[in-house]
């Protein structure tokens, strides 16, 4: 996360930023957008690397079956739900979405309706997500 916060303040960071908004505008303001483009590639590249080893170690095994569609959803999910412009966001989203199902085990045959329903009231009325919606709302707080 702390290096995530950096980045975003970096040139690097900023770059990516306006490649994101328009690569046109990007272009136009200077930014080498192939260059820009291959450090995002080789940055996500040790996201994942770090992510993969990490589940490696805490799990003492790696399988191609860890990593299936509906991780990939969960994953997403996490992402949307918290907020996707948003480093805290994204650890928000993940928080979430680890304790609310264990959290919802009460409701025992409506865990996943009151889950789904958490998720759509979320997603319509904070639109940007969970974290950019309340500062939006409520104030600033460090992103």
């Amino acid at each position: 996360m702390w290096g995530a916060l950096n980045l975003r303040e970096s040139a690097t960071g900023r770059a990516l930023r306006a490649l994101h908004d328009s690569e046109v505008a990007a272009r136009v303001m200077g930014i080498d957008v192939a260059r820009a483009k291959g450090r995002a590639f080789a940055l996500s590249a040790v996201y994942a690397s770090v992510a993969g080893s990490l589940t490696a170690l805490f799990n003492g095994f790696v399988n191609p079956g860890m990593a299936g569609f509906m991780h990939s959803i969960e994953l997403v999910t996490m992402t949307v739900l918290g907020g996707a412009g948003s480093v805290v966001g994204g650890v928000v989203g993940a928080a979430l979405l680890t304790i609310l199902p264990q959290t919802l085990s009460v409701f025992r045959d409506y865990e996943m309706t009151v889950l789904g329903l958490v998720m759509m009231l979320v997603m319509i009325f904070l639109r940007q997500g969970l974290v950019p919606g309340l500062v939006a709302r409520f104030g600033r707080i460090p992103r």
